[in-house]
């Protein structure tokens, strides 16, 4: 519709009303939730928001598991996070960081972290602790660090830390000099998990 001088109005940036609907819909479940402990537990909850609402209900795990409204709530709750992810998460790969491990009141967060492959940041969708992507990955693979595995177990750890290689390249790499193997599992060698990311790290670099 043309304004007085002839040009058109913009309108409101349009709204992702499903995106909405599902949001509410979170919300509305997480406090049903947190309202069923604080009557049981006479605890006061302080905050109404999603991310207050999840620490009280993170804070109060025990007494979920124990009650009989636990799995039913730690279902419903799950659900509904299904669905808003489906609606508001653009296709894309993703890349695993381990769990969030954010200790609140004795309780260590177990939400697993699967950010997009190009994010930097990723905030736990249970806790809403923040963490760094990258220097979670770095820690995912110095837990793994002493470890020996096959080929192909490595090729797929190293996977879902963001590092692509195949069994030819430990193979090769092997052949040629920049890798010993380990051991043998069977007739198949075994190699370290801390050697074989050196040597693909440094074959990134030179190829980049």
């Amino acid at each position: 519709m043309g304004g007085s001088g002839g040009g058109s109005q913009h309108g409101p940036a349009p709204l992702n009303v499903t995106a909405l609907s599902a949001r509410q819909e979170l919300h509305q479940q997480l406090m049903s939730t947190a309202l069923l402990v604080a009557q049981n537990t006479r605890d006061r909850l302080v905050g109404r928001d999603i991310h207050a609402i999840s620490n009280y209900l993170f804070a109060h795990m025990n007494w979920l598991r124990a009650d009989s409204h636990g799995p039913v709530a730690y279902r419903e709750i799950r659900e509904r996070v299904a669905d808003a992810k489906q609606i508001l998460e653009p296709g894309g790969e993703r890349v695993n960081v381990g769990n969030c491990g954010y200790v609140l009141d004795g309780h260590e967060c177990t939400q697993p972290l699967n950010p997009y492959r190009d994010q930097t940041t990723i905030r736990c969708q249970t806790c809403g602790t923040n963490w760094d992507v990258k220097d979670r990955q770095r820690d995912a693979i110095g837990g793994a660090w002493g470890a020996v595995a096959t080929p192909s177990l490595i090729v797929r750890a190293l996977k879902a830390y963001g590092l692509r290689i195949t069994p030819k390249d430990i193979t090769n790499w092997t052949l040629r000099g920049d890798l010993e193997p380990v051991g043998t599992d069977g007739a198949r060698k075994t190699y370290r998990v801390s050697e074989v990311w050196a040597v693909a790290k440094n074959k990134k670099r030179k190829v980049a």
